[in-house]
């Protein structure tokens, strides 16, 4: 809720209103007294089914500028922002775990650091993959593209950075 800029109160409003159109139901959690589960109702799903191919048809329209491999960039850097945004570590079947850019520069400033976009590498599992790559916890992730120290300077608005 935070992250929406979103207090509990407005979300409550928000999910009275659409249950008094009937197109969600909340049931107390079976799981945690404190709980709500919000569901889609039958009226739900087929506002849900009669809405999604207009939506589809106008990001279409909105992409439209774009070659299919730019698209396919696109959803795999808004993939990267969401994930980045939805958790504050991200484990790696390669044996890291990072943490994502907005938690990595607010770590960074804490310290004294400066405030540089990018992951940062906050733990790694001995005897993986990344760990044989030589990835320590602590450092910064860079791509697979041009490092910095190969050209030893950094140009604004191509950072390295994952």
């Amino acid at each position: 809720m935070g992250r929406l800029g979103l207090t509990s109160g407005t979300i409550s409003v928000r999910l009275t209103r659409l249950v008094g159109k009937g197109v969600v139901e909340r049931t107390p959690s079976p799981d945690d007294a404190r709980g709500t589960l919000v569901t889609l109702t039958a009226k739900g799903l087929q506002l849900f089914d009669d809405v999604a191919p207009v939506h589809l048809a106008n990001e279409d329209v909105l992409l439209s500028a774009l070659t299919g491999a730019e698209r396919v960039e696109l959803a795999a850097l808004l993939r990267k922002l969401l994930v980045g945004f939805e958790h504050e570590r991200s484990p790696s079947p390669l044996g890291v775990v990072l943490a994502p850019a907005h938690v990595a520069r607010r770590m960074r400033v804490s310290v004294g650091l400066s405030d540089t976009p990018g992951l940062l590498v906050v733990d790694v599992t001995p005897g993986g993959p990344a760990s044989a790559a030589g990835l320590r916890t602590g450092a910064p992730s860079r791509s697979a593209r041009t490092p910095p120290e190969s050209t030893g300077e950094h140009r604004p608005g191509r950072d390295h950075r994952l």
